[in-house]
């Protein structure tokens, strides 16, 4: 049973790599299928580490040495991406949660890496070394599922970049050119300016951010400190009893340099149990119904656990591990994560696969306090056992060495020997 699931789980990474078959060299798509069981299986993007994992019959350093080169292509990401959201489009529907969040990679001794750039570590609050990392995670509230939809990293001081905006909202515009204007986006306060609001009702999208204290709204012609707004606002409907809401119609200028074009949006205003002062969210459109309200607020809290995606790519596979100097060798690496996380999905979306992966699982059993919530790392850690005592991961180039050796072992037959007089006996 533990071999037939191995080649499901090799199946379901070869199926979604075949679909870009025509877009792919078999280089390409031979790296893209080791690559990505690799990460799974080392839990890093470390590529010593991946080629151990792929337990070829050459040494680890002639492996090692194949991964380095073809981690070089720039390309991979894209068609990393182009699986994701080929997939991802299959599972939107409208009221699917999109999360949009920035993000950081952070090479702590990483001076010499490529265009390395200064970030802020999100877990520390502090200056390192790094890279810019944006990414669209999906969220659906009925089957409590979060799947990879696109990811991208960016360096400030690259020659081409412009500014983190147009980043932004490229990555956006490729998902919407894929899914269309399905699903519910959710950000963070960051995404509260002029710039992005244009952008978003350009492309048709709805969305929930969290607003500025220092925003001007307009009501009735006249121009209102937002934090003013709220708290004359009546916070009059409930929320799961854990905290109360209120909403008006407002209107935001998003001109460039007037004020004389103006958008219309709904304030949010919500106080819970365990805030101190009020909590505003801007959503885009003059909004009537307080059950749409509530499913908006919904889905900006269920932002919160879809962020539990960065932390999983980080911990589950080690993006942050890798010691490729290269910035397009650290943009394959990342599409490689992508991919092991799909995949991770597409067990987890067959019952019966999902069930013997678990029970693989569990020999790491721990106790209901310390075990994950997100079901993925029991999944990954699943996976690795599954494939830990096995001789042979890949068979399409150990046949060809094999075919290789018996050549060689041909060719060094003797042309007179016992073997020919048993030959000619035999016919």
């Amino acid at each position: 049973m533990i071999a037939e699931s191995r080649s499901k789980v090799k199946t379901i990474l070869e199926t979604l790599i075949i679909d870009e078959k025509n877009a792919l060299k078999k280089p390409d798509a031979k790296f893209l299928i080791e690559g990505t069981l690799g990460v799974m299986l080392s839990g890093t993007t470390n590529l010593t580490q991946t080629a151990e994992s792929l337990k070829e019959s050459i040494s680890v350093k002639q492996t090692q040495k194949r991964l380095q080169r073809m981690v070089q292509k720039p390309e991979h990401l894209d068609t990393a991406n182009r699986i994701t959201l080929r997939n991802s489009a299959k599972m939107v529907t409208e009221d699917t949660v999109l999360a949009l969040d920035g993000g950081d990679l952070v090479h702590l001794y990483g001076e010499k890496f490529e265009d390395i750039t200064e970030v802020r570590d999100g877990s520390t609050g502090k200056i390192k070394n790094g890279y810019w990392w944006n990414q669209v995670t999906g969220y659906d509230p009925e089957t409590r599922e979060t799947f990879p939809v696109i990811t991208e990293m960016y360096s400030t001081i690259r020659d081409g970049f412009e500014s983190a905006p147009k980043e932004t909202h490229e990555l956006v515009r490729r998902v919407v050119a894929a899914i269309g204007a399905k699903g519910l986006w959710a950000m963070d306060r960051g995404y509260d300016s002029k710039g992005h609001f244009r952008e978003w009702h350009k492309l048709g999208i709805n969305f929930i951010t969290r607003a500025c204290n220092t925003r001007d709204v307009w009501i009735r012609g006249k121009h209102h400190n937002i934090m003013n707004t709220a708290r004359s606002v009546n916070r009059r409907h409930n929320y799961h009893k854990r905290g109360r809401f209120g909403y008006v119609k407002v209107m935001i200028p998003v001109g460039r340099k007037t004020e004389s074009e103006f958008l219309p949006f709904t304030l949010i205003i919500y106080k819970g149990k365990h805030n101190k002062e009020s909590v505003v969210f801007i959503t885009n459109g003059h909004i009537h119904s307080s059950r749409e309200i509530r499913r908006r607020l919904t889905a900006y809290f269920k932002r919160w656990s879809v962020e539990e995606g960065f932390r999983f790519e980080k911990q589950g596979f080690g993006i942050e591990q890798s010691t490729v100097r290269s910035f397009h060798g650290i943009r394959s690496l990342l599409g490689l994560s992508a991919l092991a996380w799909l995949v991770l999905v597409q067990i987890r979306r067959r019952e019966r696969l999902r069930e013997i992966v678990l029970m693989a699982a569990r020999p790491m059993k721990q106790g209901k306090k310390n075990r994950p919530e997100f079901l993925y790392y029991q999944l990954l850690r699943g996976v690795q056992l599954m494939f830990e005592g096995v001789r042979r991961i890949f068979r399409f180039r150990i046949t060809r060495e094999e075919r290789a050796l018996q050549n060689f072992r041909a060719s060094e037959r003797p042309l007179w020997g016992p073997w020919l007089k048993e030959a000619e006996i035999m016919g």
